[in-house]
């Protein structure tokens, strides 16, 4: 819903971001021109936010840095 109003600088918070999959089609979409991609790092021009940061949740949190770790490999 957001892909054209993503810009370098954003900062993205999904408090209710379940394992991130909303968060990855824009990103992935833009993805040269929100990460600087060398031979050796990804250097973001965004950050991303998900979850509240309760204990509660940081299992929830760890899945949706996961899922968007496997998301990018394939």
């Amino acid at each position: 819903m957001a892909t054209n109003e993503i810009k370098e600088g954003a900062v993205i918070c999904d408090p209710a971001c379940g394992v991130g999959k909303f968060l990855l089609e824009p990103v992935k979409s833009k993805l040269p021109d929100l990460y600087q991609i060398t031979d050796t790092e990804v250097i973001p021009k965004i950050t991303i936010r998900v979850g509240v940061f309760d204990k509660d949740e940081q299992k929830t949190i760890i899945l949706a840095k996961a899922n968007m770790l496997i998301y990018f490999l394939i």
